[in-house]
């Protein structure tokens, strides 16, 4: 439990772009646990963290390949739609009032 604690709090660094020597050295103690109480299991053995791999400032994708296109990207802002719609209402009124004669 401790171990998995610690590894947490250091992959949190290492997505800052520090502590990968640390990050790497939980890790061969995870996977020697592993390895003790499960065998060689590929799903729960860990891999290393590479020294020299930048992750901060990384993005899964470019802005300008097809992955971009997924969802749009806007604000919508349901205030303005509702006053919008509240106008066009009271122009509908208005001209229901207008052919009654009201």
């Amino acid at each position: 439990m401790r171990l998995s604690f610690q590894l947490g709090v250091v992959y949190q660094q290492v997505q800052a772009g520090q502590n990968v020597a640390s990050y790497n050295a939980l890790v061969d103690q995870y996977n020697a646990w592993v390895r003790q109480y499960f065998g060689t299991d590929p799903n729960m053995i860990m891999s290393k963290i590479e020294t020299n791999m930048n992750l901060t400032g990384k993005k899964p994708f470019k802005n300008d390949s097809d992955l971009s296109a997924f969802g749009k990207q806007e604000v919508h802002d349901s205030e303005a739609k509702s006053n919008v719609r509240a106008m066009e209402w009271d122009q509908k009124d208005q001209t229901l009032k207008d052919f009654l004669g009201d």
